[in-house]
């Protein structure tokens, strides 16, 4: 049983809306707290937790400032210590910093204890990997001006992007929702209407909808503050891509004449002995994921794992020709025209 600190401000995310995503510290620490400052449609998700002998503060944007304030004039003044939790809709550590960040002026401090975010369950439900994907957050009051490049070097590299756009109607020039970001994209040059997207809606709710298509489509649709938007450009890449990293076969290649490969650990540009496999190896670390997992499914490849006196020349040209492709993408960005895009490979119009 996890004991609640008095005289504690806490910021708990609470999971993206229904309450089966909460975790049992979060209930524990909410359960166990005397005062509760929160959005309407966060405190929703924690409604059965709010029993009597809470003081349950529900904010607005522009309410929230006084309101802590006067909550934090109450802890000053009072003799008894309290526990003050502030709830946020999916992680707190996610398109929340500005709000923690002031909690810490205020109160001297917060102590953040996680949740499960929307954009977890939206990359779930799109099938993209977090782990090879690029998470962009929009949802902040600073400008946006880097994150929109980081999204346009990232799609044109080729990674997935999860999304988390920013609604601002009475400013539309800080509003970027999903039209928004389709209407960016375009004007950057990518062919939106050969790109797919999926938009997810008030997650985990009886509320919850699922938009999927092109991105030219969302240009002029509405959608909800609460959406994630998936650009989902990932391929499978299961470990069986990399089985040349402890296939035996190799590794016999690598010990038979103790010498080591170009790029292989304690190697020097190879020998007579291991230097086959190893340079083989110390290539394929080089390129990315997408142009290792075409090496390793081609027949030649594959012989040369176990043939290395037949390699060297072939290393040394796709070597060559990766730095190229690099030399050649980094070009066009630097122009600033059209981005590259390895997934479909080709300049976007």
């Amino acid at each position: 049983m996890v004991a609640v600190a008095e005289g504690r401000v806490y910021a708990v995310g609470v999971g993206p809306g229904s309450p089966r995503y909460l975790t049992a510290i979060a209930e524990e620490i909410i359960g166990g707290c005397d005062i509760v400052v929160g959005y309407e449609y966060t405190l929703r998700t924690i409604r059965h937790l709010l029993g009597p002998g809470k003081t349950v503060h529900a904010v607005t944007m522009s309410s929230q400032e006084g309101v802590l304030q006067s909550v934090a004039a109450e802890l000053r003044a009072g003799a008894e210590e309290k526990t003050v939790v502030v709830p946020f809709t999916g992680d707190a550590s996610f398109s929340e910093s500005e709000v923690v960040d002031r909690l810490a002026e205020i109160f001297g401090g917060v102590q953040i204890i996680p949740g499960i975010s929307s954009v977890q369950v939206a990359a779930a439900m799109a099938g993209v990997p977090l782990d090879k994907s690029r998470v962009i957050t929009m949802h902040v009051t600073s400008p946006i001006e880097g994150k929109k490049e980081e999204m346009r070097q990232a799609l044109a590299s080729g990674l997935s992007v999860v999304l988390i756009p920013r609604p601002w109607p009475k400013r539309p020039d800080k509003h970027f929702m999903p039209s928004e970001v389709a209407a960016h994209l375009r004007e950057h040059g990518f062919d939106t209407g050969a790109m797919r997207v999926s938009v997810f809606e008030s997650l985990t709710t009886e509320q919850q909808t699922r938009f999927d298509g092109t991105v030219s489509e969302l240009e002029g649709r509405e959608f909800s503050d609460l959406c994630v938007v998936v650009f989902n450009q990932s391929e499978p890449d299961s470990y069986m891509n990399y089985r040349w990293q402890w296939d035996d076969g190799c590794a016999a290649n690598d010990n038979d004449g103790g010498g080591g490969g170009e790029g292989a650990p304690g190697g020097g540009r190879g020998g007579d002995g291991g230097g086959g496999c190893g340079a083989l190896r110390g290539l394929l670390g080089q390129c990315g994921w997408r142009r290792r997992r075409l090496l390793l499914a081609e027949p030649y490849i594959q012989r040369l794992l176990y043939h290395k006196e037949l390699y060297v020349a072939a290393c040394q040209q796709e070597r060559h020709h990766s730095a190229h492709l690099q030399k050649q993408g980094a070009e066009v960005l630097r122009q600033g025209g059209p981005p590259y895009n390895r997934n479909r490979h080709q300049y976007a119009p």
